[in-house]
């Protein structure tokens, strides 16, 4: 790009290109991804147990394999009490042959959390929801290790699919005085967790939008940049207009007085040349004794001298005076290029480093819409492989 406030052509980048790269996979062709990969695991082989309830000589202790049942599956749903909240994730995959229904609980918790912030400007309504493992144990249910899944409320069943089969259910989960706890733990946890990370220029003063990368915010900066330091080169302009001009005046009245000098010190070498050779003509013409005319023609002539001589010295103090105000008029124009040229180097937003700052939600802004039991469908192989269904 050509700018006219630069010297030379820049090169700028666009936020938007086309690409014909293949987007985000959907769950059945993850799914036909992963079936390979699942079936050459293979089933694991129980291991054979001797009278009394140990390992046969020779025999290791097979660990479950990821995404395998773990406990005994019961084809009844587990009868739990009128206050326990439970939810179905409605069934989403067709069933392949060889796979049965299977239901696996977990804990979601759903929240509202409002991220405002005056200086950054933030201000936003996020609708969260998340799924944590129930384990055996004194902590059940660690939201540190929930992820964020891709439910709404709304879609949310109260009845099972039919012909389905559960998992078995932690007895924590049982209890409905589990649940007021985890819903403090869970609004306790968002509390922690829940923020947003921004980036922020030091030099230009501004903050990166919600969701904005790092490489889509250097590059509105660089926008930014070029705007602004167009603006200070254009006060910077204006700033040693006036000085530029006034040493530009005054260079040219001092080129004005040395041409002038130099003219009259021309006019009076002349003169000083014409009455000396008048003086000298008269002492050859025949006067044997200094007259009062003779003797005052020399007097002029010396003067004349005299005044040719300061003349001469006028001209050389107008050309001191030209060549300092040369030199100002040069120096303005270095100090002028310089700060140009520090404001270019100045405001860099490629290689700026750039502080993180974080939003996060007070207390106040921050409520759990539902924390229910929930149970997930999966389709379970041969090999006793899940694959999610929802």
């Amino acid at each position: 790009m050509n700018n006219v406030h630069d010297d030379e052509s820049v090169v700028f980048e666009t936020r938007w290109a086309m690409s014909y790269l293949r987007g985000p996979l959907t769950r059945n062709q993850i799914k036909m991804l992963m079936d390979p990969l699942k079936a050459s695991g293979g089933a694991m082989a129980a291991p054979s147990k001797i009278p009394g309830g140990g390992l046969a000589a020779g025999t290791v202790a097979k660990v479950p394999a990821v995404g395998s049942v773990t406990g005994k599956a019961r084809s009844e749903r587990p009868v739990l009490p009128p206050n326990v909240p439970q939810y179905f994730v409605p069934l989403r995959d067709a069933q392949a042959a060889g796979q049965n229904l299977i239901y696996q609980p977990v804990i979601i918790g759903a929240g509202e959390i409002h991220l405002t912030d005056v200086k950054t400007e933030v201000n936003i309504l996020k609708q969260v929801l998340y799924k944590a493992p129930i384990v055996e144990g004194p902590i059940a249910i660690d939201w540190d290790n929930a992820t964020e899944v891709d439910i709404k409320i709304g879609d949310l069943d109260q009845t099972a699919t039919e012909n389905a089969s559960f998992a078995e259910l932690p007895p924590l989960a049982r209890k409905a005085d589990s649940y007021p706890v985890w819903n403090k733990e869970f609004a306790n946890w968002l509390y922690r967790a829940q923020k947003i990370d921004l980036w922020k220029s030091i030099s230009l003063k501004d903050v990166s939008r919600v969701g904005e990368s790092e490489r889509d915010f250097r590059i509105r900066l660089q926008q930014k940049a070029r705007e602004q330091r167009d603006k200070i080169a254009e006060q910077l302009r204006t700033k040693y207009a006036t000085k530029i001009a006034s040493a530009q005046e005054q260079l040219r009245r001092a080129e004005q007085t040395i041409e002038r000098e130099k003219e009259e010190a021309n006019q009076q070498k002349l003169q000083t040349a014409i009455s000396l050779g008048a003086t000298v003509l008269g002492a050859f013409m025949g006067r044997k004794s200094i007259s009062s005319y003779s003797l005052g023609r020399a007097t002029t002539t010396a003067r004349g001298v005299s005044r040719s001589m300061k003349q001469s010295q006028d001209v050389g103090r107008a050309q001191d005076t030209a060549e300092v105000v040369q030199q100002r008029l040069q120096q303005l124009e270095a100090d002028f290029k310089a700060e140009t040229d520090a404001l270019t180097s100045k405001i860099d937003p490629l290689t700026e480093p750039l502080d993180s700052i974080s939003v996060r939600p007070a207390k106040k802004d921050i409520s759990v819409k539902l924390l229910a039991l929930c149970w997930l469908p999966h389709w379970q192989g041969n090999a006793g492989q899940l694959t999610e269904a929802w």
